[in-house]
């Protein structure tokens, strides 16, 4: 029974160590990141070309709307002016 106590002592000390081990190495790596002049120029570049891709994606689906919708009212007013009309005939059978 105190071989195991012992064991899972040393089990725990050595999870400890090795996380104390890991945070101090994370904690150097992200310290040793700073924020340059060219950092934020990319960070603003990024911004920009996204920026200007959803421009160009909304500007196409607005453009798609309009020819739909150009095209519905190019239809209907094709119906109206020949005068057309549509009419449900139910079978008498």
């Amino acid at each position: 029974m105190k071989h195991r106590d012992i064991e899972n002592r040393l089990a725990l000390l050595g999870a400890i160590i090795v996380l104390i081990g890991v945070s101090s190495a994370a904690t150097t790596a992200l310290a040793s990141e700073s924020v340059t002049p060219d950092h934020a120029a990319s960070t603003a570049e990024i911004a920009r070309v996204t920026l200007e891709g959803g421009r160009r994606a909304n500007r196409r689906s607005a453009d798609a709307a309009v020819e739909a919708i150009t095209m519905d009212n190019w239809s209907g007013l094709d119906i109206a002016l020949a005068n057309r009309t549509s009419r449900l005939v139910k079978d008498a059978s």
